[in-house]
């Protein structure tokens, strides 16, 4: 009986650890953002340049995108890669710049 209850004990404090280590290391993680691009060029890689400009911006700045629904391809994807490049920008910017996706 000790045996059962010292395995139950052991396997819930591994579990609670792993758990644990789990939660430290996402409330580490808040603040760090991170993209890797291994495209050849990094097309979907922002330049230093881009990062600085908005990096240092001074006050909000709001875009609106308007997109058709329904585009055949390859306009298609155009939408997905330009939502991808504005929450870079937002990213980088500590959330100054902002953006809304209407259709």
């Amino acid at each position: 009986m000790k045996k059962k209850s010292t395995f139950s004990l052991d396997s819930i404090t591994s579990i609670l650890l792993v758990l644990g280590i789990i939660i430290l290391i996402n409330l580490l993680s808040i603040g760090y953002f991170s993209r890797l691009d291994l495209t050849e060029g990094k097309i979907y890689t922002l330049s230093d340049a881009s990062r600085k400009v908005v990096g240092e911006l001074k006050d909000r700045l709001t875009i609106k995108a308007f997109f058709s629904e329904n585009l055949p391809d390859p306009y298609s994807s155009t939408a997905r890669y330009l939502k991808d490049q504005l929450d870079e920008y937002k990213t980088y910017s500590h959330y100054s710049l902002n953006f809304f996706k209407q259709s």
